[in-house]
């Protein structure tokens, strides 16, 4: 299989047009975006999704995913990732998918999935589907409030970017990753509080004005 020299794209069937080859090639991406947190709670499950807006169909057998919070380094000063569930509502579920790797610190992960040991399944991302790619459980213990990195890519650690393989190849490829964060959004009481002593000091100045 030939690799295309395009960030993102994994080179799929061909379709023959007119007397012309023309590529069918996926577009594959995760936009992490901003996940909000609640303070001081552990067992909060939040969800990463994969999207595919080239024309292409993505068979892939495996799936490493690297994920890193803040540093990676842990050290209790960020939200800790508890569990990372690659296989549970996604399309490896079904297909035989298990994690067959799983490496662990504090604050990142190494996750990696494949559908069949000896090659014989695979898993299937269309055009214009959306698809999760895993369920993470995050634990704010300790904390009240803040911002922290979250990437699947170009992390701060050891760890490589999050990738997948190609179904029947050894070749290895990575969707387009815009990394996202984590904040921690105060509880109700705080905002309530915070506005009140906004009212007092606003009912000050005009008072003395």
């Amino acid at each position: 299989m030939r690799r295309i020299g395009v960030i993102g794209l994994l080179v799929a069937a061909l379709a023959v047009s007119g007397g012309k080859v023309l590529a069918a090639v996926p577009v594959l991406s995760i936009d992490v975006g901003t996940i909000y947190l609640e303070p001081d709670l552990a067992g909060q499950v939040v969800e990463l999704s994969l999207s595919n807006d080239g024309s292409g169909v993505a068979q892939v057998q495996g799936l490493s995913l690297r994920l890193e919070v803040d540093d990676g380094l842990g050290g209790g000063n960020a939200p800790a990732l508890t569990g990372v569930d690659a296989v549970t509502g996604s399309l490896w579920e079904g297909k035989l998918g298990w994690v067959t790797y799983q490496e662990q610190e504090s604050e990142y992960w190494d996750v990696r999935v494949l559908t069949d040991f000896f090659g014989g399944e695979y898993v299937e991302f269309g055009p214009g589907s959306l698809t999760r790619v895993a369920l993470l459980t995050l634990d704010t213990t300790g904390l009240t409030s803040g911002t922290w990195a979250l990437r699947l890519s170009n992390h701060l650690s050891h760890l490589a970017d999050t990738k997948f393989t190609a179904n029947g190849t050894a070749e290895e490829w990575s969707p387009t990753v815009i990394n996202g964060r984590l904040v921690i959004v105060p509880e109700p009481g705080t905002w309530a509080l915070s506005g009140a002593l906004g009212l007092l000091l606003w009912g000050l100045i005009r008072r003395h004005r």
